[in-house]
């Protein structure tokens, strides 16, 4: 597989930083993040411009509507992976992530030894998702 673009969706600038710097060394540079986002409108339209192979989407359940983006992505998005980032494991909450579209969860207190193998897991079924959908394509043109 080739290097794994990644966005990070996050209202927090330093958060961006660090979890750029993170996705670099645990992945040993196989995942590069290519950009970031706030929530909402902005996350979609820099995926759509960026065309990332993973969305990183840190989630703050406490927030009004946070759950809300990651539906819309899993929307517009059919064959890109979706992390989404937790306060703290919440078997609950993980299933959440999951029905609303997400790939992999992963705890803020995971992120240091998880975080590559969720993006990594993410990008395989992605590419998966991908490579079903350009059959389905081919299939009905014959």
């Amino acid at each position: 597989m080739s290097r794994i673009l990644v966005l990070v969706v996050s209202d927090n600038q330093t958060e961006v930083r660090v979890l750029s710097e993170i996705v670099r060394e645990q992945t040993g540079g196989d995942a590069l993040v290519v950009g970031s986002a706030g929530r909402g409108e902005q996350a979609l339209s820099r995926a759509l411009a960026l065309r990332p192979h993973v969305i990183l989407v840190n989630l703050d359940p406490a927030k009004e509507g946070d759950m809300e983006i990651v539906p819309r992505i899993r929307g517009l998005f059919v064959d890109v992976g979706i992390v989404t980032l937790t306060p703290v494991y919440d078997s609950d909450l993980g299933e959440a992530t999951r029905t609303a579209g997400a790939d992999e969860t992963v705890a803020e207190t995971q992120v240091s030894t998880a975080l590559a193998g969720a993006i990594r897991q993410a990008a395989r079924v992605a590419l998966t998702r991908r490579r079903m959908a350009d059959q389905s394509a081919l299939d009905h043109n014959t």
